[in-house]
């Protein structure tokens, strides 16, 4: 499925930084599709700001930080 590059970098974030480390492997393509739906209807301002950017600034590192714990943390 294609996939915007700032919601791709929003989803790898949440891999490469050690959240998903105690995500069941089976689960990964679930959390993925939850995730995307999770950040697309509630934080597009910092998809846009990825986009913008090109990368991800300190604060948007923070910000998504706390997205992905709180989401992991519901799900």
């Amino acid at each position: 499925v294609p996939m915007a590059v700032e919601e791709q970098v929003a989803t790898i974030y949440a891999g490469v930084r050690g959240h998903l480390d105690k995500v069941d492997p089976s689960k990964i393509t679930a959390f993925e599709s939850d995730f995307l739906k999770h950040i697309r209807g509630s934080h597009q301002e910092l998809l846009g700001q990825i986009r913008e950017a090109g990368a991800i600034s300190e604060a948007n590192d923070a910000k998504l930080k706390e997205i992905v714990q709180t989401f992991l943390a519901g799900w």
